[in-house]
């Protein structure tokens, strides 16, 4: 067993990949592909993309672990690598008694276990049956995925230049996103947060390996696992989002199947919600309301409409969940409290949020409109807003968690925020990048943790 009476054993899981939908392209930078997967072979030949070599450590029996990376033309030292992430992950308390590694890593690093021996740590190879290390590749590789939807390579911010570098960018939302998880007390188990104090509890202890930076391992093919799986010659092009200013490697076979998953039903209700008449809509794509309302995603067999409609709305395709989900931020109207609620728990991961109404501190509120703050963990804020006095307001309590949760704020913050939204809802256009803005305003009281604006 590994934990016995609440003491864990000082054990970390170590593992190598490549990342399975994320590459460095020498122009667009950071690129997400999409599914089926891309061989090495043909990203590097065909789309001139390179694969990021992923370098993790994760506590067993928790959801804690801490990752690094390089470029494959540029891989590091595995002891260069293990002194870094045991030096600069406090949550991994400093280097451990027992190093798990797979049986192929085992082979490309005989050195390994001999180097670690001499400073105490032992090195075990995981057995055939043993599926823990896999389970950790796997979580570490659907939590990179995630990491493209914050990337901005058109950013001209001079000193996120060096930011702007796939491997810089990965390392540094890694680290800031998984540590603002780790004090989320609420998404563990009562296990789980059992663990967690006995880790934390525990005494760093600092690592006495060294390393000159000469590397120690035998990169090859094994890095990606999946290229059994893998299917060369689809047709694949490169998309740059219209919203998110970055791209992705999409081909025709997937968008087929996305055809006959659930998009209509997200569909219908983001445009339920969306401040805008479908006219609108419609208008801004240069397509007839028919064809926008009638048959939802079937209807539009246009690739670069598609495209459109997807940026315009914030909708995209989830691999992980196989299932469209909406990004956001944006401003919703609440004209039918089922799609509010669907909408919602889109853009909250399931309702994981602190929704609240806000009223100004003094003065008169909007006579005409209710707002609502959707106020996710560490992510972005929204806003849904009820008309005042219809009979939609009577059931605001489906979206907060009672008719009194309310946050009282300054009087300049509420105009903020109804200015705001009120520019929001003048094009469809307009909807994401306005409250993209106002986001980024006030980005210190949201960006790792909840904000709570009764401090306004």
């Amino acid at each position: 067993m590994i934990f016995q009476y609440q003491t864990p054993i000082r054990m970390h899981n170590f593992y190598v990949s490549y990342l399975k939908h994320l590459f460095a392209h020498p122009e667009f930078g950071l690129v997400y592909v999409n599914n089926p997967p891309l061989s090495v072979r043909e990203a590097e030949e065909e789309y001139s993309l390179q694969p990021i070599i992923l370098y993790g450590l994760t506590l067993p029996g928790l959801p804690i672990s801490l990752h690094t990376f390089s470029l494959a033309t540029e891989p590091r030292a595995l002891k260069e690598v293990l002194l870094h992430l045991w030096s600069n992950g406090p949550e991994l308390r400093g280097q451990p008694d027992i190093l798990k590694i797979s049986s192929k890593l085992a082979k490309t690093a005989p050195r390994l276990t001999v180097d670690l021996a001499q400073i105490g740590v032992r090195v075990e190879t995981a057995e055939a049956n043993d599926r823990s290390l896999p389970a950790c590749l796997a979580a570490a590789q659907k939590f990179q995925d995630n990491f493209i939807y914050f990337y901005d390579p058109a950013d001209q911010d001079p000193t996120k230049k060096e930011m702007l570098k796939p491997t810089k960018f990965l390392e540094y939302y890694s680290s800031e996103v998984h540590h603002s998880y780790l004090n989320r007390n609420s998404d563990f188990t009562p296990k789980q947060r059992e663990l967690v104090k006995s880790w934390r509890a525990m005494p760093f202890k600092k690592t006495k390996l060294s390393s000159d930076g000469e590397l120690d391992w035998n990169p090859g093919p094994w890095l990606a696992y999946w290229t059994s799986s893998s299917i060369d010659g689809v047709p694949r092009y490169f998309h740059k989002s219209k919203t998110r200013e970055n791209f992705y490697l999409a081909n025709d076979e997937q968008l087929q199947v996305q055809d006959d998953d659930q998009f209509p039903e997200t569909f219908r209700n983001l445009i339920a919600c969306w401040p805008n008449p479908p006219e609108e809509i419609a208008d801004c794509l240069g397509i007839t309301v028919r064809k926008l309302t009638s048959l939802g995603w079937k209807a539009i067999k246009n690739h670069d409409i598609r495209f459109e409609l997807e940026d315009l709305l914030s909708i995209f395709y989830s691999i992980d969940e196989r299932c469209y989900l909406v990004k956001g931020p944006c401003v919703l109207v609440a004209r039918r409290i089922s799609a509010v609620e669907f909408v919602y728990y889109q853009l909250t991961n399931g309702g994981d949020a602190r929704p609240t109404e806000i009223l100004p501190g003094r003065g008169a509120a909007d006579p005409s409109w209710r707002y609502i703050l959707i106020n996710p963990f560490g992510q972005a804020p929204s806003f849904i807003m009820f008309p005042r006095g219809e009979k939609i307001s009577e059931k605001i309590h489906k979206i907060t968690s009672s008719n009194d949760d309310i946050s009282v704020v300054t009087r300049e913050f509420y105009q903020d925020v109804v200015s705001t939204c009120a520019k929001a809802c003048r094009h469809p256009r307009n909807n994401l990048p306005v409250i993209a803005e106002f986001a980024d305003r006030y980005k210190e009281f949201w960006e790792n943790g909840s904000w709570d604006p009764n401090v306004f």
